[in-house]
């Protein structure tokens, strides 16, 4: 019989943020092709302990973020913090 039953939580709170689709798109492909201000201005957005999207690991120093257009805001861009080694998993095929 279980006299006590321990239960801990660990619950993340992601950070979302909404940008313009169009300049989320112009700095992260600036970023891409080595833009020091792009490049600054994608790393200011999240703290190295913000938990990754996917696994709720800190994205450290080396976490990138994931962007995708808004489904139910026409024109912005949902971005969240993710990860490297999530950022570098294979896409699910399911």
């Amino acid at each position: 019989m279980v006299d006590m039953i321990r239960v801990t939580r660990t619950a993340a709170i992601n950070v979302m943020l909404s940008l313009d689709l169009f300049e989320a798109r112009d700095v992260s492909e600036r970023a891409a092709r080595g833009d020091a201000e792009a490049i600054a201005f994608l790393s200011s957005l999240f703290p190295d302990t913000e938990p990754c999207l996917l696994c709720d690991e800190p994205v450290g120093a080396e976490g990138t973020i994931v962007m995708f257009p808004d489904p139910k805001a026409h024109g912005w861009a949902i971005v969240a913090a993710e990860c490297l080694r999530c950022g570098l998993a294979p896409a699910s095929s399911a």
